[in-house]
C-alpha cells in the first residue's frame, strides 16, 4: 500500500476538525495582575461582522487542575460553582470576574464558535491574583559614630508570608539612594541597609522603604534624627543659623555704636576750639605790587565793632 488513504484522512482532520489546524486562530495570550477583592475585565477577541454561536469558559489551577465554568450564548450557564455568581457577561465581548480571591489565579480559556465561519479560536487569560501589601516595618539595628561619620543599619520587615519585593530610598516620597552622596550597602534580600552619613546635618534624613507586589506598594520612613546620634540635629542647626544672624546684627550695633561716639567727640572738640580763638574779618586792602604779582591779598584783623551812629536828618543838621 502507498499510504494515500491514511494521507487523505491526515488531511481531512486537520482541515475539519474543530479547534486544530487552520481553522483554529488563537489570539496572543493576555496576562492580567489584579488585587485581591477587586474585579478583572476579560475582554474576548470577537472579529467584526461575525456571529457568536457559543463560548465556553474553561478554568486551569497553577497546580494543573481543569474545569470548566460557563458557557455563554446569550446567557451565562455555569457548568461549575468555582466561580458562581462571580462571572458575569458586561456585554457580547467581555467577561467579568467580580471579587477575586487568591485561588482564582490560574489560566483561563474562552473557547468561542462561530455562526458563519468555521472557526474555533481561544483565547487565552493568564491571571495573577495578588493580596494587598502590609504596611512594612523599619528597625533600627546597630549606629555607631566614626571619626569620619555615622554609621547606621536599618532592617525592613513586612508582615505575611508572600513574596514582596523589598526597595530603599532616600526622602518621602522617595528617590533612588544611588543619586545621594551616602554610601550604602544591602543585605538580607533588600532587607537590612547598611549606610554610611558624613554628617547628622544633611538635607534630607528621612530613609524610605518600599513594599510591593506586581499591584500594590505600601511604604515605610524612618527619620534618622531620631537616633540618639543624631538626635537634636535640626536644632542645632536652627542654633547655628540663629547664633550668627545674632552675631552679624550685633557687630552692625557696635559699629554704629563706635561711629556715633566718634562723630560726638570730634564736634565737641570742634566747637570748643571754635570758642576759644578770636573772631576775625577778612577786609580787604591794598595789595602790594608783590603780593599782586604772587595772585593774593593780605589779610588783616578787623577791628572792633564800634558803635553805628545813625545819620542825622536836615532839621537836626540845621
Amino acid at each position: 500500500m502507498d499510504g494515500s488513504p491514511f494521507k487523505f484522512l491526515l488531511f481531512f482532520g486537520i482541515v475539519f476538525l474543530p479547534g486544530t489546524g487552520p481553522t483554529a486562530q488563537n489570539s496572543p495570550p493576555t496576562y492580567v495582575n489584579e488585587l485581591q477583592g477587586r474585579s478583572v475585565l476579560l475582554h474576548i477577541n470577537i472579529p467584526s461582522g461575525i456571529t457568536v454561536d457559543i463560548i465556553k469558559l474553561d478554568f486551569q489551577s497553577w497546580t494543573g487542575e481543569i474545569s470548566q465554568l460557563a458557557e455563554i450564548n446569550g446567557t451565562v450557564k455555569y457548568t461549575s460553582d468555582r466561580l458562581g455568581q462571580r462571572l458575569t457577561m458586561v456585554n457580547k465581548t467581555t467577561l467579568k470576574i467580580s471579587h477575586l480571591q487568591m485561588e482564582d489565579s490560574g489560566l483561563y480559556k474562552a473557547h468561542v464558535r462561530f455562526k458563519e465561519v468555521a472557526l474555533y479560536p481561544t483565547n487565552l487569560f493568564y491571571l495573577t491574583v495578588s493580596a494587598p501589601v502590609p504596611k512594612p516595618q523599619i528597625t533600627l539595628l546597630n549606629v555607631f559614630k566614626t571619626s569620619e561619620g555615622v554609621n547606621v543599619t536599618l532592617r525592613c520587615l513586612v508582615p505575611g508570608e508572600e513574596k514582596i519585593d523589598i526597595s530603599w530610598g532616600r526622602g518621602d516620597p522617595a528617590s533612588p539612594l544611588e543619586e545621594s552622596s551616602d554610601r550604602h550597602c544591602l543585605s538580607g534580600n533588600d532587607t537590612v541597609l547598611q549606610l554610611f552619613r558624613q554628617s547628622c546635618y544633611t538635607n534630607s534624613t528621612i530613609i524610605t522603604c518600599q513594599a510591593s507586589n506586581a499591584v500594590d506598594q505600601k511604604n515605610a520612613s524612618y527619620d534618622l534624627n531620631r537616633i540618639p546620634e543624631c538626635e537634636g540635629a535640626d536644632w542645632k542647626i536652627l542654633g547655628i543659623i540663629l547664633g550668627s544672624i545674632f552675631g552679624i546684627v550685633a557687630l552692625g550695633l557696635l559699629i554704629c555704636w563706635k561711629r556715633k561716639a566718634l562723630t560726638s567727640r570730634f564736634q565737641t572738640v570742634f566747637c570748643h576750639k571754635n570758642s576759644t580763638s578770636n573772631t576775625t574779618e577778612l577786609q580787604e586792602v591794598e595789595t602790594s605790587p608783590s603780593a599782586s604779582q604772587n595772585g593774593y591779598s593780605k589779610c588783616a584783623p578787623s577791628e572792633p565793632d564800634k558803635p553805628v551812629t545813625p545819620p542825622l536828618s536836615p532839621r537836626e543838621n540845621s
